[in-house]
Parts: C-alpha cells; sequence; structure tokens
C-alpha cells in the first residue's frame, strides 16, 4: 500500500508512484522530480497549464517539503497525519 503525498500548493493528493513514472519518463532521477514536485505542484503530475492554486494550508505543506526534504514518506505521513 503506499501513501499520497499531498501537493505542495494546492493539497490535491497523488500517490508517490507517480514521482517515480515521471522520473522514468522523464529520465530524470527521483531526487529531481521529488524537488519539482515540492516547487512546482500539481503542474509536475498533470502539466503545466494545470492551475494550482494556494489552498489554506499550503505555507504548511511547503515547509514541511522544506524541513523533510528527501524524506518523502516522512512528508506523505506528517501530511496525513496532521490533516495538511
Amino acid at each position: 500500500m503506499t501513501m499520497d503525498i499531498p501537493c505542495t500548493i494546492c493539497g490535491e493528493p497523488f500517490d508517490m508512484d507517480e514521482l517515480h513514472f515521471i522520473a522514468e519518463e522523464t529520465n530524470s532521477t527521483h531526487d529531481q522530480v521529488r524537488e519539482q514536485f515540492y516547487r512546482d505542484g500539481c503542474r509536475i503530475v498533470m502539466g503545466s497549464a494545470t492551475r494550482c492554486t494556494p489552498s489554506g494550508n499550503s505555507l504548511a505543506r511547503s515547509a514541511l517539503a522544506d524541513i523533510l526534504g528527501a524524506d518523502i514518506d516522512g512528508y506523505a505521513a506528517m501530511t496525513e497525519d496532521y490533516n495538511l
């Protein structure tokens, strides 16, 4: 069972495996894709035309992403624990 990771901007949940798929499709590393997801949110998964607007908890999600960095499992768990 995989956990969802919320977009750092709008909170839309995505399966963590999406980042692996994107890394394979773009010949990028998982770390590069994770960093881009933390920075750009939904746009990396849904396409650049996606309108991703900040929700009320976007600052908290961004702060967690900055603090946890490569620990994407921790990011997924903490955002779930705190309903972010």
